[in-house]
């Protein structure tokens, strides 16, 4: 993922002083910090979309299966050491 990816604003927000003025609605933003947003608005569709789950990321459900399967199976391998 770029991490300079335009995003489109859901709603008003400067996400914590990550941006220096609040998005607009229905404007495109660009977010160089796009984890910290993330992690701000709790929201997974700014790391795997537009800021919408109607944009999402054709691979998003994929990706987040194999992460868990991931760490399924290094803690497995932990536990086994």
């Amino acid at each position: 993922m770029t991490p300079q990816a335009p995003r489109i604003a859901v709603k008003e927000s400067n996400f914590d002083g990550l941006l220096s003025s609040p998005t607009i609605p229905g404007k495109t933003v660009f977010i160089f910090k796009i984890g910290e947003a993330a992690i701000e608005t709790q929201d997974i569709n700014f790391t795997f979309s537009t800021g919408s789950s109607e944009r999402a990321c054709v691979f998003k459900d994929f990706f987040l299966e194999f992460m868990k399967d991931l760490q399924q199976e290094l803690r497995q391998t932990k536990s086994q050491s």
